[in-house]
């Protein structure tokens, strides 16, 4: 049996550099925790920027971990852009009408819905082109360490 699992990151700015590495130090110790213990895994995360691939493969080599987690890079399109800033702009628009505050353009921390919609699909797209025969797991109870991933199944 070969344990999978997955992460989705919509970290973009260097200020969420720091969020980004501690997800994929959880999946790189996830991946060789369950290696010691004898079984096959492996670990998938994506990122939705060119910047974050770099640094992805800076913490591979600093944490010796390139064998433990491989790197999806999950592109936008410029619609998905124009989509993510409508979502921004309309959660902006709700909160300024709510709290009575000015209307302006949205906030970085609006869009994400979209954002992470993109990255599971390029989540679940490369595990299932990588491993053909994983089945998806969905029972949280089994989920290795505890952790809830955004993907986990076996082969």
């Amino acid at each position: 049996m070969k344990h999978i699992l997955g992460i989705t990151t919509s970290y973009s700015s260097p200020k969420n550099y720091l969020d980004c590495e501690l997800d994929y130090l959880r999946l790189a110790y996830a991946i060789k925790e369950i290696r010691s213990q004898g079984e096959q895994a492996q670990g998938y995360i994506v990122v939705l920027s060119p910047d974050m691939v770099e640094h992805v493969k800076q913490w591979e080599s600093h944490y010796q971990s390139k064998d433990c987690v491989k790197v999806i890079y999950g592109s936008l399109s410029i619609g998905d852009m124009a989509k993510i800033q409508e979502e921004r702009d309309a959660i902006h628009g709700l909160a300024s009408f709510l709290l009575g505050a000015p209307q302006g353009k949205g906030s970085n921390n609006s869009g994400m819905n979209h954002q992470q919609d993109i990255a599971q699909r390029a989540l679940e797209k490369a595990i299932y082109e990588s491993e053909p025969k994983v089945k998806q797991n969905s029972d949280e109870t089994t989920f290795p360490l505890g952790i809830l991933w955004d993907f986990y199944g076996v082969a």
